[in-house]
């Protein structure tokens, strides 16, 4: 007999299960000595109704509770059900509750079963749960874990749920320059920033790639949401240490608020407008969903699709605007500007297809095109021996992201034998703006060391110009046309434009002023000793064709009947 009470024993200890009963009538419980061991109690301890509860865990208290006292009246079943356990020792472990009633004469006299310790298979769901829900890199939840809260809120009818998408900039520069393992520690730093910054007011998500989303707790409000964004903008733009090399991670934000019951697709799909309008025109920023910004992007689209098609057909050409001397008025550059044709034959400028410069694919191509064709024009003005002087084209950041800028424009102009002293690179900071000013200064400098020229286009727009001349390789400046228009009314215009001449002065580089209209801007301008001239009153931009007439109709004792773009400047230039 003891033999077989020590097999019975063993055998409970091996499956973690141990048996009890209730006698109802008299509450006396007998527990087997494997349920004490799972409880975390000494064996043999005399156990109540309440002690028993107490081994649960907090949360499921009262369900037991309800469940003694159903047993108690007689409304109650059997059941098979898991529970959550608490040992005084402070250990969690979870149960598997088997029970049945005995009745005597129609009437509940005893509560048995079995009790299993199943916290192992338990961990083991919990984890498989987990991988499910988690991002592996930063430990965040899943696209799956975002997708489903949004789906438990929006079914709720959660009351103005607030949703910001997050893009981390220029991920596929650091990946292609410092390696993939630096972008994933990258990924990591921002995921942490984020997840820290955030705290109790939400939840962080990795959706994959470059995206992060925040589904916020507390009812959202678009100003509250604001300054939340502009705060994590901040705090993640602060310089972080990754790799042995020191980054400033960028994030972009586009964020939504529900409204009604708008289901989960619709308030994701705003938030996303909010965040693809974000980065098209105002990298680095933040910006709030509103109905506009539909018919905003879907005209993008459409200008996008137009040029796209432009240059399958060969429909984008460059067209050029005089730069002439300000002592003599005689010619020294021009600038190649680039022009779309219309299916119709009617030319368009850029103003009216810029948004199309946002994508970084059509930008690329559209560079491309304005190489092959102002190489083509340049080399034959040349075999015309016309004198030109040099040709400017203007570049974005778009056009240094793939890192063959020099490649491409040296390829351009060396298959057709043409020096790079022929050409002049115009940047604005916002190409430096973008977190690649190391690669675009290294590029720069060693074009400038072939012979081309560099000018720091729309000068006193931005917000860091004199940083930017103080280390980038820049010859000339280009004072913006905004200055050029009020200087003869504003004071303040004009003491920009003088301060800008004595600093070019004192750095050896010369000034160009864009937008120059009249004769009393062309006077004032030479007094103050600018360098160069840009504007309609010497010419508005011209295909090649025109330019050859252009320059010969300005050569001395030449007097063809050609119609001249503005009055010639000589007249008034001395």
């Amino acid at each position: 007999m003891e033999l077989k009470q020590a097999r019975f024993e063993q055998t409970e200890r091996s499956a973690k299960v141990g048996g009890f009963e209730m006698d109802l009538a008299t509450g006396t419980i007998i527990w087997s000595d494997q349920i004490y061991r799972t409880v975390g109690l000494p064996v043999g301890k005399r156990m109540t109704s309440e002690e028993v509860i107490g081994c649960y865990a907090p949360e499921e208290r009262e369900s037991v509770r309800r469940r003694i006292r159903d047993v108690l009246d007689g409304s109650a079943a059997g059941i098979d059900k898991e529970y959550r356990i608490m040992t005084p020792q402070g250990e969690e472990r979870w149960v598997r509750v088997v029970s049945d009633i005995e009745r005597l004469s129609g009437k509940p006299s005893r509560l048995f079963g079995i009790v299993q310790d199943v916290s192992e298979k338990v961990r083991y769901e919990q984890r498989l749960l987990q991988a499910a829900n988690a991002d592996p890199l930063t430990g965040l939840a899943n696209r799956a874990a975002f997708n489903a809260h949004m789906e438990r809120l929006t079914a709720a009818d959660a009351p103005s749920i607030g949703l910001l998408l997050i893009d981390v900039d220029r991920l596929k520069q650091v990946n292609d320059i410092l390696g993939h393992a630096t972008g994933d520690l990258l990924l990591k730093g921002v995921a942490s920033r984020l997840d820290e910054r955030l705290g109790k007011r939400g939840k962080v998500f990795r959706l994959g790639g470059d995206e992060f989303s925040v589904i916020l707790d507390a009812p959202a409000s678009a100003r509250r949401m604001g300054s939340l964004a502009r705060h994590l903008i901040e705090y993640i733009g602060r310089p972080l240490q990754v790799g042995g090399s020191t980054i400033n991670p960028a994030i972009t934000v586009g964020g939504a608020i529900s409204e009604g019951r708008m289901d989960a697709a619709t308030l994701s799909q705003n938030a996303d407008f909010a965040l693809y309008h974000a980065k098209e025109t105002r990298r680095g920023s933040y910006i709030h969903y509103e109905p506009s910004l539909r018919s905003r992007i879907a005209r993008r689209i459409q200008i996008v699709r137009e040029v796209e098609s432009a240059l399958t057909e060969h429909r984008m050409v460059p067209h050029y605007q005089p730069i002439v001397a300000c002592a003599d008025g005689q010619v020294r550059a021009f600038e190649a500007l680039v022009r779309m044709r219309r299916s119709d034959g009617s030319i368009v400028s850029a103003t009216q297809f810029h948004e199309a410069f946002t994508d970084p694919s059509v930008a690329y191509h559209i560079m491309t095109r304005m190489l092959e064709q102002v190489a083509a024009d340049i080399r034959g003005w040349i075999d015309r021996g016309l004198e030109f002087g040099r040709v400017s084209l203007n570049i974005s950041a778009s056009d240094f992201m793939r890192g063959d800028l020099e490649t491409r424009i040296v390829a351009a102009f060396a298959s057709r034998g043409i020096p790079l002293d022929k050409l002049m690179l115009e940047v604005t900071e916002t190409v430096f703006l973008q977190g690649m000013e190391d690669a675009v200064a290294t590029t720069l400098q060693r074009l400038r060391k072939k012979g081309l020229t560099v000018a720091l286009d729309d000068f006193g727009t931005g917000y860091a110009s004199l940083t930017h001349l103080r280390s980038l390789p820049v010859d000339i400046i280009k004072i913006d046309k905004s200055f050029i228009d009020t200087m003869l009314v504003d004071e303040s215009s004009l003491a920009i434009v003088e301060l800008v001449l004595n600093l070019a002065r004192k750095l050896d580089m010369k000034v160009t002023a864009e937008g120059v209209e009249s004769h009393r801007q062309a006077m004032r301008l030479l007094e103050m000793g600018c360098t160069t001239l840009q504007g309609y009153m010497f010419g508005k931009p011209m295909g090649r064709e025109r330019v050859g007439e252009y320059l010969c109709a300005r050569k001395p004792g030449v007097t063809e009947n050609v119609e001249r773009p503005q009055e010639e400047p000589r007249r008034f230039l001395g």
